[in-house]
């Protein structure tokens, strides 16, 4: 029974692995690799006009924050045509309080206040946002970016994005986690997480023209794709009742023949560090809070998703659907895996067969060691592969854990048939950041 056991879990894994050797095999064939960005670059895009870019924030109870992330990011961005719109609730007044303070400081800060009292959902709060835009209640633009209360906003991201809206109606930014001096805390898992999945998989689906999901964050979507996003969507650009409305909206923009594109940039410093034109941010620390934000992903992208946009396109694109909806059962799978170690133990003498499988599985666990702590050395200078090493149980025992809590809050909401709230995450700014009030700007 046990090897039976150890023989299901060796082939699944194997299985399921499939399609990561299969991006491994693009990005070695077509020699993909983030864009070097040369000061002739640079120089040009200084030379383009500037389009109008509303920046959209929505914040509910982010009174400790928002205004530092606001203050800091006006402080840093390289660009001089954008303002930010921060939406919030009747029924959070500190938050309102905190956005007003700083628009009392700057023109460049607007609040929106929702009709109905809070929370709703992220994707609600962002529809009445982008509704009341489109409408020229805050005056004419061109390209809205879509950023979190938390997000620090790099200095040239604007720019960027201004240039590379001219090909295309849909544009990712790169997003990474800040470094983690606590290399066994939960939030450490993230920092290789986004960094492979934000330097290869995303450029693979580029390079193929699959569609690119939103990170919710650094997406940039210029007035003409949101019109037709909207026509599509009854006029609204997001899916209220989902829970990963951002992964939604990239995913319909691809469907209904938006352009995409996936801007993964760096600047190489005089020291030949990499300086990464990417979203920055903290994301959950502790075990709990991180398997609280993964379920909601998880509910999200491999069942609310399924439901709304099934499986379409092209053979490529419905592959790189399954990647991101297998999690479901690869995540628990791995808690399975690791519970069965000790049963592994007890086999006296393992057959030929398993061997040779739990060799194979072996190998197939160095090959992504590898390629996992290459990306993240891009992003990260630190040479700390034995931690990347430990914390691999870690994040098997986080996204586990999140893929059982995700099937069973998505079961509970179909049995009661009840909408999806703003899941609240706790968020933190760097030290420092954002402290001062903006000297010598007043709202007209």
């Amino acid at each position: 029974m046990i090897e039976w056991e150890v023989t299901f879990l060796a082939i699944a894994y194997l299985i399921l692995g499939l399609d990561s050797f299969w991006i491994d095999w693009i990005v070695f064939r077509k020699h993909l690799r983030p864009e070097p960005l040369s000061l002739k670059e640079i120089e040009e895009w200084n030379k383009l006009p500037e389009k109008k870019i509303f920046i959209l924030v929505p914040a509910w109870k982010e009174s400790n924050i928002i205004q530092r992330m606001l203050r800091g990011n006006l402080e840093r961005i390289d660009y001089k045509n954008y303002r930010f719109l921060v939406g919030c609730y009747p029924n959070d007044l500190p938050t309102f309080r905190a956005i007003f303070e700083v628009s009392r400081e700057t023109a460049q800060v607007s609040a929106f206040i929702n009709e109905q009292p809070g929370p709703t959902s992220k994707g609600e709060l962002l529809n009445r946002m982008v509704q009341e835009v489109m409408s020229g209640t805050f005056g004419d633009f061109d390209i809205l970016l879509l950023h979190d209360a938390e997000d620090i906003i790099h200095p040239s991201s604007l720019k960027l994005v201004n240039q590379r809206t001219r090909r295309a109606g849909f544009v990712q930014l790169p997003v990474f986690s800040f470094s983690i001096p606590e290399k066994l805390n939960a939030g450490a898992v993230y920092m290789e997480e986004f960094a492979e999945s934000h330097t290869r998989d995303l450029l693979v689906r580029d390079h193929l023209c699959v569609a690119i999901p939103s990170a919710g964050v650094g997406t940039a979507l210029t007035k003409k794709a949101i019109q037709k996003i909207q026509s599509a969507q009854r006029g609204k650009l997001l899916d209220e009742s989902c829970l990963t409305e951002d992964y939604c909206l990239g995913i319909k923009a691809h469907e209904i023949g938006i352009s995409q594109t996936f801007a993964c940039c760096y600047l190489v410093q005089e020291n030949k560090t990499k300086e990464w034109i990417a979203t920055r941010e903290y994301f959950p620390r502790s075990f709990k809070n991180s398997v609280k934000q993964k379920a909601r992903w998880i509910q999200g992208i491999t069942l609310e998703s399924v439901q709304r946009l099934g499986w379409f396109g092209k053979v490529s694109n419905r592959i790189f659907l399954w990647r991101d909806r297998k999690t479901l059962i690869s995540n628990p799978l791995g808690v399975v895996g690791l519970a069965s170690l000790p049963l592994l133990m007890r086999i006296e003498e393992i057959p030929t067969a398993i061997a040779w499988l739990l060799s194979l599985n072996g190998l197939c666990f160095l090959a992504r060691f590898l390629v996992r702590f290459r990306s993240y050395q891009q992003i990260y200078p630190e040479k700390d592969w034995i931690f990347l090493l430990i914390r691999f149980p870690l994040a098997i025992l986080i996204n586990g854990t999140a893929g059982f809590l995700a099937l069973k809050n998505f079961l509970i909401s179909q049995v009661r048939r009840e909408p999806s709230l703003w899941v609240k995450t706790d968020h933190e700014i760097p030290v420092g950041f954002g402290q001062m009030p903006i000297a010598g700007r007043r709202s007209v």
